[in-house]
């Protein structure tokens, strides 16, 4: 299998966290029964509350604390003793942008430094993350050490049995807009110019926009391509 840059790996741990949403339906409960056979960190915290909900093995045994503990810090979870307070304040807005739009098919992907307490070094990781439920403020990130390599990445579609896009494929379906999804959707259901006009209130020269700006975003040339990737991405 061939090698992926550094930012290859980000996009794929992006991808795979998109396809492990599309293919099992995640939620919480899901999440702490797989979340220990992962090889990297698992975890899902609740912006709203400003608390961790969950946290796998590996992410407890690196911050020396139990995930009862983690929960128990409430707030207190997000201070300096564990994280830089910059990278948070920037995630944790970040985060609640993604909770306003309410959309579980947008992810995000971010390094943060990450320690024990301050008695120790910093850890530096790279983190995918996404809103977990619509309507509940919480996020589910997965982790691994910004050194990690592919076999990590491959450990994860093997455990989970999923086959995520490659970077370039999920880095191009990411820059559609939410509109052009909408859109996307439509046509994959047969759907025409006309008929999505007329459905979603706008103006037919501007479907007929969406759909160049979708072709042009994906490399598409005819229908059959943009139904495929429809179908990929679970729209």
């Amino acid at each position: 299998m061939m090698k992926l840059s550094e930012a290859e790996q980000h996009t794929k741990l992006q991808a795979q966290l998109f396809t492990l949403d599309k293919q099992y339906g995640v939620n919480l409960e899901m999440i702490k029964i797989i979340g220990d056979l992962l090889p990297g960190v698992v975890l899902v915290n609740d912006m709203r509350t400003m608390k961790n909900a969950y946290m796998n093995r590996m992410g407890c045994d690196y911050l020396r604390k139990s995930a009862e503990e983690l929960e128990l810090m409430g707030p207190e979870y997000f201070v300096d003793e564990i994280f830089c307070p910059k990278e948070v304040s920037l995630i944790t807005h970040t985060f609640k942008g993604v909770i306003e739009r309410d959309d579980v098919a947008e992810t995000m992907g971010f390094y943060q430094k990450v320690r024990p307490n301050k008695q120790t070094h910093w850890g530096r990781f790279y983190l995918s993350g996404k809103l977990l439920e619509r309507n509940t403020g919480q996020t589910i990130m997965l982790g691994m050490a910004a050194a990690a390599h592919n076999n990590v990445l491959n450990q994860v579609e093997k455990i989970l049995d999923i086959e995520s896009p490659s970077p370039v494929q999920f880095q191009q379906f990411s820059s559609l807009t939410k509109r052009e999804k909408q859109v996307l959707r439509l046509i994959s259901q047969g759907l025409s110019n006309a008929n999505i006009s007329d459905l979603l209130y706008l103006a037919p020269y501007t479907i007929e926009t969406h759909r160049k700006n979708i072709n042009r975003k994906l490399g598409t040339k005819n229908i059959r391509e943009l139904i495929l990737i429809a179908q990929r991405f679970g729209l």
